[in-house]
């Protein structure tokens, strides 16, 4: 990825990767193709009034409607993180978040608790601190914070799968590309 001239990692959106236009090209009933001219559909929630239309590139011909949500659910459950990341633009929004959020303090505020685990992930405010780096903010709307919190969970799952696969290696041995 591209750097900026102070070196750090561009404010627009970092993660996407067009995954949702291949859900479309494997016919999916539920998903409706429109125009990249369209308008996007509206959400009922109104997080479309929030997230910059341009944002959702490039599967934002891609459209669901409130009466594709037992897909879209049963749909997270291939990437159990993305619940997560939706229930805490879910909380942002029912708490009244202002954006840009600037501070881990604002997300660790989010949390049900003060631990939060699912999906594997066991989430506390120091948790949040190590995983969500500085370069992460501002956060400027839902869209973003659901794309920063899911790079976090990522980076906290590599972490994990690094720290598990040293401890599996007997001391001295080095791993051989089958490991």
């Amino acid at each position: 990825m591209e750097k900026d001239s102070s070196g750090s990692m561009p404010r627009r959106s970092m993660i996407r990767t067009g995954t949702a236009a291949g859900l479309g090209a494997i016919g999916l009933a539920a998903v409706t193709a429109r125009p990249a001219s369209a308008e996007p559909a509206p959400l009922s929630s109104g997080l479309s009034q929030k997230t910059p239309p341009n944002w959702k590139l490039p599967g934002e011909q891609i459209t669901f409607q409130p009466a594709d949500f037992d897909v879209l659910d049963l749909t997270l459950h291939v990437v159990p993180e993305l619940r997560i990341c939706a229930l805490a633009v879910k909380l942002a929004q029912e708490t009244g978040v202002v954006y840009p959020i600037t501070s881990h303090a604002t997300i660790a505020g989010l949390l049900p608790g003060k631990k939060f685990s699912a999906a594997g992930h066991h989430i506390t405010a120091a948790a949040i601190s190590r995983y969500v780096p500085e370069e992460f903010f501002p956060i400027n709307h839902p869209g973003e914070l659901a794309e920063r919190l899911y790079m976090a969970l990522l980076r906290c799952r590599a972490e994990s799968s690094a720290l598990m696969a040293r401890r599996s290696t007997p001391a001295g041995a080095t791993p051989t590309s089958e490991q």
